[in-house]
C-alpha cells in the first residue's frame, strides 16, 4: 500500500527504490533528503553519524522525510511570508475538505509582536495543569519542526505527522489552487489536535493576524500581545497600520484580552 502511494506521487521506479518487500522505508535520494532535514529541522548531528557510518537507513527520521516532501512541508523556509497572507474570508477550502477540525476545538487565538510564543506556551500550561488536554501550535520551531505541533508539551511524533501530513496532501491534491505553505502546516495542526482529542488549543497567528492562515477559527477567546513595529513591508509602516492587522482576529462576541499598548 506504501508502495502504491508513493508511486502516485513519486512514480513507479522511485516508489519500488523506496519501499522494501520487509516493508522498511528507504531514502530515494539519500542527499537530498539530508539536505532537506538539515535544512528544516537543524539535524547536523545526523548528518555526521549517517556519513560516519555510509548508511541512509535512518529509521524514523526517512519516515518524516518523505512525509515532508509529500505534504509539500519543504516549501515552509523558502516561502516569501507575504505570499502567504491570503484573506480567507469564506474559511479555507482545505479545512473544508479534511471536515472542519476547527469547529470540534476549544481555542486561544493569540496576535501580537513581542511575548506571543511565551504568553502562548504559559497559556498551554495553565490549562493542562487545569487538567485539559492542550494543543499548541507555534512558530517558528527552535530545534526540530515536530515542535510546532504539540499536545501537552509534547512535540507531535514522527510517525503521527507523516499519518496527518498525508491526510492534508490528499485532500490539497484534489483543490484547483494549491494551498500555501501556512495553511497546509495549519490544517495538519489543527487535524491532528482534533484526532487526538485536544479539549484546549491555543493557537499561535504566524503574521500579522487578518490575514493570517490561523484566521479561519473561531475562538473561545483572543489575546492580543504587545505591539510594536514588525515586518513593515509587509504589515505597515506604523504602529497604527500594525494594530489594524493584528487585531484582524477579533470575532464579533468573542472575548478579548490585550496587553496595555504603548501610544504610538
Amino acid at each position: 500500500l506504501e508502495e502504491r502511494s508513493l508511486a502516485h506521487t513519486v512514480g513507479a521506479d522511485d516508489a519500488h527504490d523506496a519501499v522494501t518487500r520487509q516493508g522498511e522505508r528507504k531514502v530515494v535520494d539519500e542527499h537530498a533528503a539530508i539536505e532537506l532535514l538539515v535544512q528544516m529541522m537543524g539535524l547536523e548531528h545526523l548528518v555526521a553519524q549517517t556519513r560516519a557510518h555510509g548508511d541512509a537507513d535512518v529509521g524514523p527520521v526517512e519516515r518524516l522525510a518523505c512525509a515532508l516532501r509529500r505534504v509539500g512541508f519543504e516549501y515552509v523556509f523558502d516561502t516569501d511570508f507575504s505570499a502567504d497572507l491570503t484573506i480567507m474570508e469564506e474559511g479555507s477550502e482545505l479545512l473544508e475538505r479534511l471536515g472542519r477540525p476547527q469547529d470540534r476545538l476549544r481555542i486561544v487565538h493569540v496576535a501580537g509582536t513581542n511575548g506571543k510564543g511565551s504568553t502562548c506556551a504559559f497559556t498551554a500550561g495553565i490549562l493542562q495543569a487545569a487538567g485539559y488536554k492542550v494543543g499548541l501550535f507555534t512558530s517558528p520551531y527552535v530545534l526540530r519542526f515536530n515542535e510546532r505541533i504539540q499536545v501537552n508539551r509534547e512535540d507531535i511524533s514522527d510517525e503521527d505527522l507523516l499519518a496527518v501530513a498525508l491526510e492534508v496532501r490528499e485532500a490539497a491534491e484534489q483543490m484547483d489552487e494549491q494551498p500555501t505553505a501556512f495553511e497546509l502546516i495549519t490544517a495538519a495542526a489543527l487535524l491532528h489536535f482534533a484526532q487526538v482529542g485536544c479539549t484546549a488549543v491555543v493557537l499561535e497567528v504566524g503574521l500579522g493576524g487578518r490575514l493570517d492562515s490561523t484566521n479561519v477559527v473561531v475562538p473561545e477567546v483572543c489575546a492580543i500581545t504587545s505591539i510594536a513595529l514588525d515586518h513593515t513591508h509587509v504589515l505597515g509602516d506604523t504602529i497604527a497600520k500594525i494594530a489594524h492587522e493584528k487585531a484582524g482576529i477579533i470575532k464579533a462576541g468573542i472575548p478579548v484580552v490585550s496587553y496595555k499598548q504603548k501610544p504610538e
